[in-house]
This record gives structure tokens, sequence and C-alpha cells, in this order.
């Protein structure tokens, strides 16, 4: 648990690479925050995430101000 106690931020994590990383931090011991732009997808990632410990997440355009 190297990242016991520290805290991530994933864009893309709705999926794919995104997605991976997340679980990983997860597996490691992170809080998580997930965020994509497609809401379903996000929601599907933070049910599957959910088993791997403390995730939240927000529908977020990085691109847009």
């Amino acid at each position: 648990m190297r990242l016991e106690g520290k805290c991530a931020i994933v864009t893309g994590a709705g999926r794919g690479i995104g997605k991976a990383i997340a679980r990983r931090f997860l597996e490691e011991g992170a809080q998580v925050m997930i965020c994509d732009v497609d809401e379903g997808r996000l929601e599907a990632a933070h049910e599957e995430l959910s088993a791997w410990g403390e995730v939240r997440s927000e529908v977020v355009d990085v691109t847009s101000r």
C-alpha cells in the first residue's frame, strides 16, 4: 500500500488506460477521483472500481474551462 493516505485524479477514466491507471492507484491504497466526458462509461467504471477502494467520480471535459 505505497499510496495509502494519498489522493489521485485520473481523467479519461471511463475506459482503457485511464481506468487501468485508476485501478492501479486504488490497488496501491490511494483514494481516487475519476473523470470522463461520457456519463455512462463513468458510472460503469465507478461501479467496477469501487470494489478496489474509495472512488469518487465527476463528468468533466478537461478541454473546456
